[in-house]
């Protein structure tokens, strides 16, 4: 036991071994028998005993050297907590704190993985940068259910400083998080730098290619990656199951398989819809901005007709070909991987989205956070048209991505809630209908590039 050696002992001690002992530990998968017990029942053990040897109980730090000497893994983890926060442990030294936190991983407790993974990646506290060991032990310590390894991995692929930049796996990374049960902050933490590294690589592609009058005309415009998911209510957190029975239109739940497509990464401005007036290929709207103001907020007061024409227009001036989103390519796009009520998880907040009359009016475009695909406001705001006829429930529904072209088609089908909606009906998978002649304040669009 490292506390007991002398000096040059410790300063000894064969970190090669370390080494030899992880290749192995990294080949083979987590066994639970490393374990004399589920490591989430070691952890809290481990807790009240540090917690009441730091408060001077004898008996106590007894009990902790004891546990140490018999490379408990959780205690050993425990040890630099200790070491910082403890008076009677203050002579641990740093090179034991890491011996024993290395012990910890090579035993498989998914905690001291994913602390000394961190700590490998990063060069942290003495410890020599080896970042693919450190990757390595992250991505065991995610194998054992431990989701804040899935964190602290999708935030070194997300910066890309340490570690090459990896959005896809970060995103990925991201939904094992969501499905751990990681605190709301962290996972929070997470979406804006995927984010902020999508708008960062998209920045340069721009640059790049030198995209300006496509930007003007459609603003940027986000990939959005093939895949699949499963469309309709899940009956999740505030809304649960009676809020999908109630609203039999989002079932039954079905699986959607999609190509990849760009879609706006906003919706529709005033400034946007006022090139296709100024160049006489459209028409004000009637409504005008109710003294909203107009420029970077979502154009409103428009028909079915309205946006055909500003599309036939849009497709003129060389930028591509676009349209209105299927309404599975919305929901799909909505999520970004997310399978909660809203992109950032089951619980509405004013603070991250425009609803419930929180302002009494829409608000400019990326007022909020970005979803994890770099989308703004895809809840509230300004419920957006999507090209699908109205059908009563999912019965039928394609599932290849495919808008719905069948059904009641001088309804067509709505999208994600406005600023004056309840929390209820801004939920990802939430649908409304509205008839091809009508407009108001509450309804505008976003169109996605044709593949």
């Amino acid at each position: 036991m490292l506390i007991f050696m002398d000096k040059d002992s410790k300063e000894r001690f064969p970190r090669i071994i370390f080494y030899l002992v992880l290749a192995f530990t990294i080949a083979a998968p987590v066994q639970a028998d490393l374990l004399p017990e589920p490591w989430q029942s070691q952890r809290e053990e481990s807790i009240e005993i540090s917690d009441r040897a730091c408060n001077g109980h004898d008996h106590y730090i007894s009990e902790v050297f004891i546990r140490l000497g018999d490379n408990d893994p959780a205690m050993m983890n425990n040890a630099a907590w200790l070491k910082t926060n403890c008076k009677p442990f203050s002579d641990l030294s740093s090179d034991e704190v890491i011996g024993y936190q290395m012990k910890s991983a090579l035993l498989g407790y998914p905690i001291a993985m994913d602390n000394y993974g961190v700590r490998l990646i990063y060069g942290d506290r003495g410890v020599e940068r080896d970042t693919s060991t450190g990757v390595a032990l992250l991505e065991r310590a995610i194998e054992a259910g431990f989701g804040k390894a899935a964190v602290h991995l999708a935030h070194a692929y997300s910066k890309g400083e340490v570690i090459p930049r990896n959005i896809e796996r970060a995103r990925d990374l991201l939904a094992i998080a969501e499905s751990e049960n990681v605190s709301p902050d962290l996972l929070d933490n997470i979406r804006k730098l995927i984010s902020a590294a999508r708008k960062e690589e998209s920045a340069k592609t721009s640059e790049a290619t030198g995209s300006s009058k496509e930007t003007k005309l459609t603003g940027d415009l986000v990939a959005i990656p093939a895949g699949s998911f499963k469309m309709g209510c899940h009956g999740l957190g505030d809304v649960g199951a009676r809020g999908c029975s109630r609203f039999r239109n989002d079932k039954p739940v079905h699986r959607v398989t999609l190509e990849a497509f760009k879609m706006q990464a906003h919706e529709v401005t005033w400034d946007q819809y006022q090139l296709c007036v100024d160049a006489g290929g459209c028409s004000s709207p009637w409504g005008g901005d109710r003294g909203w103001g107009e420029g970077d907020r979502p154009v409103i007061e428009i028909t079915w007709n309205d946006i055909q024409k500003y599309i036939e227009w849009l497709n003129t001036q060389g930028v591509g070909t676009f349209r209105l989103p299927s309404e599975a390519e919305w929901e799909y796009a909505a999520r970004a991987g997310a399978p909660t009520n809203y992109h950032w998880g089951n619980s509405a907040s004013t603070s991250k989205a425009n609803y419930e009359k929180a302002h009494g009016k829409t608000m400019p475009v990326k007022s909020y956070a970005p979803n994890a695909w770099g989308l703004y406001d895809m809840h509230g705001n300004v419920s957006e048209r999507v090209q699908d006829c109205w059908n009563d429930t999912y019965e039928g529904a394609p599932g290849n991505g495919q808008a719905w072209l069948s059904g009641k088609c001088k309804e067509r089908v709505i999208r994600g809630g406005s600023w004056s909606d309840a929390a209820v009906n801004i939920r990802s998978d939430a649908r409304h209908r509205f008839k091809l002649s009508s407009s108001n304040s509450h309804v505008g669009f976003r169109l996605v590039q044709d593949r």
